[in-house]
């Protein structure tokens, strides 16, 4: 309930996402160890057992290969990809792998031992994430969900705060887990929380990354309405009609708003077998004021929300205090 809240996204490469400070969206029950290439290289002869002991050790491995030595991949380019290993079958010897292997959809595959031994080489591809991870699940931890950090988060995606304005860009790691943003390509170019709508409109017309900028608006407004439903269940917001609403008009409109854009862009694609046959082709402006009118939708929806948690808070500590 705590994370994915904040949204950034970058118009100059096209990339949007949840807000993350590290790889797995500050899950806390994942446990990670992040080791380089150079460190596996130096302490095995054999990587394929190497993998094997990994995963009958609980670990996940999170790799990377190059994708021409693995033919589920259908590349012929050396190029590297990053797929999730979760299991293997020594008799037949294949390792069980999940990534975008066809159209960009995830699936689930699997490849020989020679395969893998073979992709692990990647030595002069360009690959500028060198930590390879082995994450499993922490079957037991003491958590307690932090309202305050969520009111923290509401309140950075309001006002659009620079998230990396530290200089430091966790995720992004060239070398160390510490690579400053400045040394990284296009860092300082996302924008973030409320602001998204901004970038959203600088991409929309270029390609098809305005359409999966536009579904990680469809699943922001989602997981807010699950967000929701949790605190009024949990007595930490009383007035919940009010934000439901709201919130499932956001739900519905930014699903028209990706509906439209995949319309419009399919238009532009096809516009010489289509014209004539179709309705007009909805104009840009159109698009450009169904974005502004969400992002105000947006701004009421969340400081709505901020009020009410805000306000639950200092009730709910009101009566802790007396119990005290």
């Amino acid at each position: 309930m705590g994370n994915f809240i904040n949204l950034r996204i970058n118009p100059k490469i096209g990339y949007s996402d949840f807000f993350r400070t590290d790889m797995w969206y500050n899950c806390y029950f994942i446990y990670e160890n992040a080791i380089t290439r150079d460190f596996i290289l130096n302490n095995t002869m054999d990587i394929v057992e190497f993998f094997m002991n990994q995963i009958s050790n609980g670990y996940y491995i999170y790799t990377y290969v190059n994708m021409a030595c693995i033919r589920n991949y259908e590349s012929k380019e050396n190029m590297t990809h990053n797929p999730l290993i979760f299991g293997y079958d020594q008799e037949e010897r294949i390792f069980y792998l999940a990534d975008f292997f066809r159209n960009g959809k995830l699936g689930f595959d699997k490849c020989s031992f020679e395969e893998v031994e073979k992709a692990f080489d990647i030595d002069g591809l360009d690959c500028k994430y060198l930590l390879y991870r082995f994450i499993k699940k922490v079957e037991f931890i003491d958590f307690k969900y932090e309202y305050k950090n969520t009111i923290l988060q509401l309140e950075n995606y309001i006002t659009s705060k620079d998230m990396y304005g530290d200089g430091l860009y966790h995720y992004f790691t060239n070398e160390s887990e510490d690579a400053i943003v400045e040394n990284v390509e296009n860092g300082f170019d996302y924008i973030f929380g409320l602001a998204y709508y901004e970038g959203l409109k600088q991409i929309y017309m270029k390609n098809w990354d305005a359409v999966k900028a536009a579904q990680v608006l469809v699943i922001h407004k989602e997981l807010m309405l699950k967000r929701i439903e949790y605190f009024y269940k949990k007595k930490l917001i009383y007035h919940i009609n009010n934000l439901k609403d709201l919130n499932m008009e956001l739900i519905k409109q930014s699903a028209i708003l990706r509906n439209t854009i995949i319309k419009k862009l399919l238009y532009e694609k096809k516009k010489n077998v289509l014209e004539g046959k179709i309705k007009q082709n909805v104009s840009e402006e159109k698009i450009y004021n169904m974005i502004d009118s969400l992002q105000k939708k947006d701004y009421i929806f969340s400081k709505t929300l901020l009020k009410e948690l805000s306000e639950g808070l200092r009730v709910t500590q009101l009566i802790t205090d007396h119990k005290l």
